[in-house]
């Protein structure tokens, strides 16, 4: 019978290229097994299920590795030795011997004497004694975090062990890591074989930016926004526009289309980012907007759009709506130009000067945008 426990000392993980993943002695002879959820009744104090959490964990596993954890919600023997059936549960103890100081939870793996290298099964422990919680980011210290120790305790069952010389889950101490690393994944691999997906990296961080979309006209004001999943807890979403630092941008956006995307990642379904800016403040013309998101273990990632920007009369924002006047503006629809989605508005006076303003439909946005002005 083999131990892991997993730590709880305060520590710091930065990333690294190397992978330096640990094996442990034995793994399965199948590439599945089955989990029983039965003694995990109850919720946490933040009202997720203890079974939904595992549940999330061990999909982050099934998802990215060549392995499945199947679940059950029947009910097996405790710390039995004969049942070859995996049993995870809150306990007071372990099999009978007292928690260790800072031990949060134990794996314990059991093999056939006559086939040590072949796990015959697992059970999972979590410390009753401790306060526990579902929760993402930085670790609190009023509660450890169920969903992130379970998805270490699953790397143990899969056979992995601790690891120290690279960004992993698999790290011996709680920390900012919720999901399988790169290094977790590879050591996985070297275990089952790649998924046949293909490839078996997770990226420590995905960002995407969609408004300003490539090549964009803007003008007024409008958002920069787009999202940002990663392994661990992101830190800050910066903007800059030509190279200049505009400031930070807000995330935790409700994304229901980035969970789906990408379930790997723990924060999916709040991944958005968003910030309301003056775009009539840039000089008209060609700019590049770029955001970069920092994990707390160090990780940045970057994405960016050139857009351009137009404006009326040099102003930035116009509080009176008597500024703008359309009497007389007539709409015009150049044969040469339009390609029957666009139009002019000619004539248009705004703070006593007329401009012809092109309007372009975007698909993206489904409206019509200011793509052009053109003083008269």
């Amino acid at each position: 019978m083999r131990i892991c426990r997993f730590l709880l000392i305060a520590s710091l993980f930065f990333a690294t290229s190397a992978q330096a993943f640990t094996l442990g002695p034995s793994k399965w002879p199948q590439g599945d097994t089955t989990m029983y959820l039965g003694s995990l009744s109850g919720s946490s104090t933040s009202g997720t299920s203890w079974k939904d959490a595992y549940t999330e964990a061990a999909t982050l596993w099934n998802n990215n590795t060549n392995f499945t954890f199947n679940l059950s919600n029947a009910s097996v023997a405790a710390c039995s030795e004969s049942d070859l059936r995996n049993y995870m549960a809150f306990r007071g103890d372990v099999c009978g011997d007292a928690w260790g100081d800072s031990t949060l939870a134990v794996t314990i793996t059991y093999s056939f004497n006559s086939t040590p290298s072949a796990t015959a099964k697992t059970d999972i422990l979590f410390n009753d004694t401790l306060n526990w919680d579902v929760y993402h980011g930085p670790v609190l210290p009023a509660a450890h975090d169920f969903r992130r120790v379970t998805v270490h305790e699953l790397g143990h069952a899969l056979g992995l062990d601790h690891e120290t010389t690279a960004t992993a889950i698999m790290a011996p101490f709680e920390g900012s890591i919720e999901a399988p690393t790169s290094n977790d994944l590879a050591g996985v691999a070297a275990l089952y074989g790649a998924p046949s997906g293909g490839g078996n990296a997770l990226a420590p961080i995905k960002i995407e930016l969609e408004t300003p979309r490539a090549g964009e006209v803007l003008s007024g004001i409008a958002n920069f926004q787009g999202w940002v999943v990663s392994s661990a807890a992101i830190q800050k979403v910066e903007l800059f526009v030509d190279s200049k630092l505009i400031g930070n941008i807000p995330f935790g956006g409700v994304r229901d289309d980035v969970r789906d995307a990408w379930p790997q990642y723990p924060n999916a379904a709040n991944a958005g980012f968003s910030m309301a800016y003056a775009y009539s403040s840039f000089t008209p013309g060609t700019h590049t907007a770029l955001v970069r998101a920092y994990d707390v273990n160090g990780n940045i990632q970057e994405a960016s759009a050139t857009f351009t920007t137009v404006e009326f009369n040099n102003t930035l924002f116009f509080s009176d709506p008597n500024k703008i006047n359309l009497r007389n503006a007539t709409a015009v629809f150049p044969p040469a130009e339009n390609p029957g989605y666009q139009m002019i508005i000619d004539n248009a006076v705004v703070d006593g000067k007329a401009y012809a303003i092109l309007l372009v439909w975007s698909t993206a946005t489904q409206n019509f945008e200011i793509h052009t002005i053109t003083p008269k």
